[in-house]
């Protein structure tokens, strides 16, 4: 019986944490940021919100996909980032354009569909293992960020140190 008592306690304990943390992030989220992405993203429930640099970022899932919206302090969209489970679904057009890119024979990490006001872009993440035969996986790697446009054409890469 005392252990039942100690367990719900430490439970109770548990949940009353996680709980006034999760009430101090939304304290730091604005009205309008609120607002915002409940209009924008009416039908989704937000698992989490974070404050990087003045922007808030919005953690949710819709159509199964995981997605980030971000905004800034007076309410406005910067833009969102929708994760791309499988390479099958990226644009025939970007398929073809990294299949034809120096990059191609690279491992892909992460591929995320960025909308903007105005414009869409796709990036996707590679890595390249560099280092000698018998090397520990993961010590030599050359990893880019690649940004392509809906029409397949390539127009930036980032080398992530």
């Amino acid at each position: 019986m005392k252990k039942m008592k100690k367990i719900f306690l430490i439970m109770v304990a548990m949940f009353t944490i996680i709980t006034c943390y999760a009430g101090n992030v939304y304290q730091k989220i604005p009205d309008a940021v609120l607002k915002s992405c409940a209009q924008q993203y009416p039908q989704v429930v937000i698992h989490n919100w974070e404050v990087k640099n003045d922007t808030c970022i919005a953690r949710f899932e819709m159509a199964k996909r995981k997605m980030w919206a971000y905004f800034a302090p007076d309410g406005s969209w910067i833009k969102t980032e929708v994760q791309i489970p499988w390479s099958k679904d990226l644009p025939y057009t970007v398929k073809s354009s990294l299949r034809q890119s120096p990059f191609y024979s690279w491992y892909i990490d992460d591929m995320k569909e960025i909308e903007r006001p105005g414009k869409n872009t796709y990036a996707i993440q590679v890595h390249e293992e560099l280092g000698p035969e018998g090397a520990i996986p993961g010590d030599w790697v050359d990893t880019y960020v690649l940004y392509y446009k809906p029409d397949g054409s390539f127009y930036k890469e980032k080398h992530i140190e």
